[in-house]
């Protein structure tokens, strides 16, 4: 009974075309990877098996080549310590030569081979027995005798030997080169099948295709242009555009072109809703996102305002007990010198005490200035964005000034190495910033619960227009599967403690945006380092 394909269903046409196609490329993949499978076998006995007996050969020959060298320099070397180091090489080169014979004998198996290893056994035992003869008379001092057993005894075993190896090496090359003809056999068969079974696939779908296609159009009665045209306007999104249908297009193609123009506009609403809303959540993040930030910088002004007058506390105290001392002192003084009682013994200690009270004074005083002087400048960088000319390593003395009494109680020592000569001219501001968050992330991250920790900055002027600063740590380090986050907003390892994950956010968009710089960090356990490549001058 003839094949009757016209009167098949389009269905079954599909199921056809597609099933032929898909079994022709079965049939190259499958032919694909039987000869692959093959090639790889071929390949694999050629690496693992073959390569490694050519490399034991070479590690034989150069273990002999070594001890035929060290035997000859001992003839020629005269102190002690250099003939003992080439005897010593000699026993290990020895030891080396018989772990080698051992992977000889274990990885050549064919019977030429091992006509040539039971000779290599005679050799080595013949060879090694005149080599202990050799080494016993180097260290009896007898070099003639040591000369002459070198020369009329080791020398021929040594070219017997050589020449195993070579003999040995000479099979072992036949055998790779067979291999390597087998292999590059296998790789044209492969190859030639391949292409020949892709063509006739690609052939075939072509044919498929053709045939399909002429089905389809069949099915739907010619190309309608119609219904190209209502596609192409779908398609430049005139969604609203009204779709002609007569009474026996429902269940044809222009009414499932409808139904999707239906579908698309529909979507088309829903997510211009849906945009406008998310506009107005990202705005409305944006905003919060800006607050929290100048959050946090008020927050860490402020604890630089409680950490400065704590330590403002000590000096101030200090200054206010030698000054009520003086006073009380003062009029003492002055009570006895009224009465007409007053001695030149008491006057002196009188006086050597308002030198030591005024001492204290002034040395107190001069501390809680400084501090308050450092603490101004910081508090009016951490404040505001100006750009001005400044020296960095001022600016970085008196951030620490300002940041020590918060960790005074820690065993954590701050070291600042930064040359005085680094000129800025750039925004101390968020520099101040970036420094301050770098130094407190790295005591409460880094060197928590460590009995002793240190942090360093320092600062190196790389040319003209850059300045390197780099802030280093010996604390325990930043996990791997942190460090693409670390500068992430809102991100921190400490939730629920404190942390708001928009310090070292703060840090990033300080160097980056406002500094124009760049920032990277390194980390393993014992060390984090955070640097900082920064213009040395800022035009706008």
């Amino acid at each position: 009974m003839p094949f009757n394909y016209s009167g098949l269903s389009l269905r079954v046409r599909l199921g056809l075309c597609f099933g032929t196609l898909v079994s022709l490329l079965a049939a190259v993949v499958l032919v694909s990877a039987l000869g692959f499978m093959e090639f790889r076998a071929s390949s694999d006995r050629l690496i693992f098996q073959e390569y490694p007996k050519n490399v034991v050969l070479d590690d034989t020959r150069q273990d002999l080549n070594s001890i035929a060298l060290s035997m000859r320099n001992t003839l020629f070397l005269r102190g002690e310590s250099e003939i003992r180091k080439e005897l010593d090489n000699i026993t290990i080169s020895n030891v080396r030569l018989l772990d080698n014979l051992k992977k000889l004998h274990q990885q050549f198996s064919a019977s030429t081979d091992t006509g040539l290893l039971k000779k290599l056994d005679i050799i080595d035992s013949a060879y090694r027995v005149n080599q202990d003869d050799f080494v016993a008379l180097v260290r009896q001092n007898r070099m003639g005798e040591a000369r002459n057993l070198l020369l009329v005894d080791l020398h021929p075993y040594q070219l017997q030997y050589f020449e195993l190896l070579n003999n040995l090496q000479q099979h072992q090359r036949q055998r790779v080169l067979a291999d390597g003809a087998a292999v590059s056999t296998i790789y044209q068969q492969v190859k030639g099948w391949t292409l020949t079974l892709t063509l006739i696939a690609m052939l075939a779908g072509l044919v498929l295709t053709a045939i399909m296609t002429r089905s389809l159009l069949r099915q739907l009665g010619g190309e309608p242009s119609y219904a190209q045209e209502v596609a192409r306007r779908i398609a430049q999104g005139e969604f609203s555009y009204d779709i002609q249908l007569q009474q026996h297009d429902q269940s044809s193609l222009l009414a499932v072109i409808n139904q999707m123009r239906n579908r698309l506009n529909q979507r088309s609403l829903d997510l211009e809703k849906a945009n406008s809303g998310l506009a107005e959540v990202i705005q409305t993040l944006q905003q919060t996102q800006h607050e929290l930030v100048e959050s946090e910088k008020m927050a860490a002004l402020g604890s630089l305002v409680a950490g400065v007058s704590h330590e403002l506390n000590t000096p101030i105290g200090n200054s206010v007990i030698a000054a009520s001392t003086l006073t009380d002192l003062t009029q003492q003084i002055t009570t006895q010198l009224r009465d007409g009682q007053i001695k030149r013994a008491q006057l002196q200690q009188y006086l050597e005490e308002v030198s030591t009270g005024t001492d204290i004074l002034q040395r107190n005083l001069s501390r809680a200035a400084d501090l308050v002087a450092s603490f101004k400048q910081v508090a009016v960088d951490c404040s505001s964005s100006q750009l001005r000319e400044f020296r960095l390593g001022e600016l970085v003395r008196e951030t620490l000034l300002t940041l020590r009494p918060a960790f005074k109680k820690l065993p954590v020592e701050f070291v600042q190495q930064v040359p005085e000569h680094i000129c800025m001219h750039s925004y101390p501001g968020p520099l101040t910033q970036v420094i301050t968050n770098l130094v407190n992330n790295a005591v409460i991250h880094g060197l928590s619960e460590l009995p002793q920790g240190q942090v360093t900055v320092a600062a190196t002027q790389i040319s003209d227009q850059e300045v390197q600063i780099t802030v280093t740590d010996n604390g325990r380090g930043i996990p791997p599967e942190n460090m693409q986050r670390i500068f992430e907003p809102f991100f921190t390892t400490r939730l629920g403690h404190g942390g708001s994950g928009l310090g070292l956010h703060i840090v990033y968009n300080n160097v980056t945006q406002i500094l124009q710089g760049k920032i990277r960090v390194q980390s393993e356990p014992g060390c984090t380092v955070f640097t900082l490549n920064l213009p040395c001058k800022i035009t706008n």
